[in-house]
């Protein structure tokens, strides 16, 4: 599998507290809003919601997302991809994307490489764009 993330679109760099899978205000979305773009995940259902673990969507039995259910539910969609989806693999990988994505800390090429060895990781190839 392969997404793109376009920078123009892509909030980032900032800190968590206004990160959204997909932002109301200005429309950008974090790493992780444009690869549910790209698995068929609506807008609607990733709107102002702050990561993973709050998407909207069907749950389950317990009404609310656990830490890495939405990565969960993604690759479980590419059943070529060798991952092991333990209790806590895709919590882990959740993590650390929100982590790298929101981090101040980051300059740009590192965010990119860093982003670009943990999707592939999973077999997921990320493209950045202008």
């Amino acid at each position: 599998m392969q997404f793109t993330v376009k920078r123009s679109e892509w909030y980032r760099g900032q800190g968590y507290t206004g990160s959204r899978l997909l932002r109301e205000q200005d429309r950008k979305r974090c790493c992780l809003g444009f690869l549910g773009r790209a698995c068929g995940i609506g807008d609607n259902e990733m709107l102002d919601v702050t990561n993973p673990w709050g998407t909207k969507g069907d749950p389950g039995q317990s009404g609310t997302w656990h830490p890495g259910l939405f990565l969960a539910d993604v690759l479980r969609h590419f059943p070529d991809i060798d991952l092991p989806l333990t209790n806590t693999m895709p919590d882990i990988m959740a993590t650390l994307f929100v982590v790298v994505n929101d981090s101040p800390d980051l300059d740009g090429v590192t965010r990119e490489e860093t982003l670009t060895r943990l999707f592939r990781h999973i077999g997921i190839e990320v493209e950045f764009v202008d």
